[in-house]
């Protein structure tokens, strides 16, 4: 840790930190700062930013203390390995300190003004990321304005503080000592920094490492979103909090486009289905959402998503749909928890994906509805249905539609239908729909259904054969297949578009191929598939 002297203002390094109480500075950067290679060179003194550093050294020298550590010119920003090890260690310097000098610069008070919420809620330093942890960390933090007069301490300002901020009052009056900080759940935490800005975007992510007491790389370009990802993931390896996915808790429906400070869009919250979040407003409306208890069950990202034990409720709107109920409530409301919507993906029924914000239901009561089947404690994967190929969903139905049929090569008037095989399939003559049952293993074989056509005399003629199944590939394939020509056999991989295909000199005229992940089984009702469709 390299630290200055408050007497003759040259550097001094140490390995760890200082042996004797040390005072340390935050503020807010400005456009001529005093940097490392400044004090190297001696010319600290000709920038804007000297004076910041001559007070604070002269406080602090007249307070006692030897040392002072100031964030612009202790930091050697030339080396990414020290910077990385810096802002790492960032929180526990601040938490080490005897003395925090919050220097206020666009602030400033009249005679017998007092620093109230009006003053505080337009300082710029009140806003900025970085000083969330130099607010809460140090032991005692005292407040200066412009003119460097003193404004008060932190214990004493904890009421306006926490109105302002939105920080709960006894981190504010005692100050975050670990134990303390993580009495607080994740959510609460992360609200505190909901609206804070930094001036690069991936800073916002890493000035919270303290907060959350994890470590990560320091990895400048790749954004805001993968930065806060990285973060989430980091904290979700050392934590069974589970208001980590209460994202979205008590904010309006966002379905237009909103832009953060950096350019960001973090509107349209509501078509995201990933399981984490992808901005740290996200969390403005969960400063009151508690954990219940102690959850019992670890939980784990993985390759195939969030691994997790979690109560699920099913929607009786819809058949796919679920409430996953989350181990964390709003706080006070001793009624309700906080339940995420998901969606299921049939095949293999482990999984399951985000389909919207948090919400808050009625407290099921887990034993008597477990019992009954209301509820069911299990396992289950949670994915981002963006990170999966729509190709290999594991869809449970292969809906063909015929329409037009076909044209007889004499023109005689025939139906074309299934011929019954015991197959996992169903024919609707009226509405000429052939329903293909997909087998559940992953490395099931292709399966055949023949169709015959049927004249107005009663004579039958086997026409073709549609081919279907999942390939080892874990890929759907439809296939329509001349049973006496095979050369000519024509196949349509899903999500591909071909050519209307002759099959035994009879033209097929459309045939529309539906993915569906449920199906009514009256198919005489209205039929609603799933969104992936292809034209063959």
């Amino acid at each position: 840790m390299r630290v200055l002297d408050t007497e003759t203002r040259k550097l001094k390094e140490f390995i760890g930190h200082p042996d004797e109480p040390y005072a340390i500075l935050s503020h807010t950067w400005g456009n001529d700062e005093v940097v490392f290679e400044d004090l190297k060179t001696g010319a600290s003194e000709q920038k804007a930013g000297y004076s910041k550093i001559e007070m604070s050294c002269k406080l602090a020298h007249a307070e006692g203390y030897s040392w002072i550590w100031i964030d612009t010119c202790c930091i050697d920003k030339s080396s990414s390995a020290e910077l990385s090890e810096t802002i790492n260690s960032m929180f526990e310097w601040y938490e080490k300190s005897a003395v925090c000098y919050a220097y206020l610069e666009d602030v400033r008070l009249g005679t017998g003004k007092r620093l109230d919420e009006a003053a505080l809620s337009s300082c710029r330093w009140i806003k900025r990321g970085w000083t969330l942890q130099e607010l809460v960390a140090p032991p005692v933090v005292k407040f200066y304005s412009a003119d460097w007069k003193y404004c008060g301490e932190r214990k004493g300002l904890a009421g306006v503080l926490a109105n302002t901020t939105k920080i709960t009052f006894d981190i504010l009056s005692l100050g975050a000592h670990r134990t303390l900080l993580n009495r607080y759940s994740i959510a609460q935490r992360m609200s505190w920094a909901a609206t804070r800005q930094t001036t690069r975007p991936e800073d916002i992510s890493y000035c919270l490492l303290g907060i959350f007491d994890v470590n990560m790389a320091l990895l400048y370009g790749e954004g805001q979103k993968k930065a806060f990802i990285r973060l989430q993931e980091e904290i979700l390896k050392k934590s069974t909090d589970q208001s980590i996915l209460a994202w979205g808790f008590d904010m309006p429906d966002v379905s237009e486009d909103v832009h953060d400070e950096l350019g960001e869009n973090i509107g349209k919250r509501i078509l995201y289905s990933g399981v984490l979040a992808l901005h740290r407003s996200w969390f403005v409306g969960a400063g009151e959402v508690v954990e219940c208890w102690t959850a019992d069950n670890p939980f784990q990202m993985t390759n195939g998503g969030l691994r997790i034990w979690l109560p699920i409720i099913k929607d009786n709107l819809e058949s796919q749909k679920w409430l996953a109920v989350l181990n964390c409530h709003p706080e006070a409301d001793f009624e309700h928890q906080i339940a995420i919507p998901v969606w299921e993906v049939p095949y293999p029924n482990l999984y399951f994906y985000r389909n919207g914000d948090a919400v808050t239901i009625s407290s099921p009561s887990l034993e008597s509805d477990l019992t009954n089947g209301k509820v069911r404690r299990r396992e289950i994967y949670l994915v981002g249905h963006e990170e999966w190929n729509v190709q290999d969903f594991s869809f449970t139905y292969i809906c063909i539609e015929f329409a037009c049929l076909f044209s007889a090569p004499d023109q005689a008037k025939c139906e074309v239908r299934p011929t019954p095989s015991g197959k996992a399939s169903i024919w609707n003559s009226h509405t000429k729909i052939l329903v293909l049952k997909i087998g559940g293993s992953r490395t099931e074989r292709f399966e055949d259904v023949l169709m015959t056509a049927v004249y107005a005399d009663g004579k039958e003629e086997d026409v073709f054969v549609v081919r279907y199944g999942r390939a080892f590939s874990e890929k759907l394939s439809v296939e329509l297949i001349d049973p006496f020509c095979a050369p000519n056999a024509v196949s349509g991989q899903v999500a591909l578009v071909a050519n209307p295909p002759c099959v035994h000199l009879w033209k097929l005229q459309h045939c529309k191929v539906t993915l569906a992940w449920n199906i009514e089984e009256r198919l005489g009702k209205p039929i609603h598939f799933n969104r992936f469709t292809i034209e063959l």
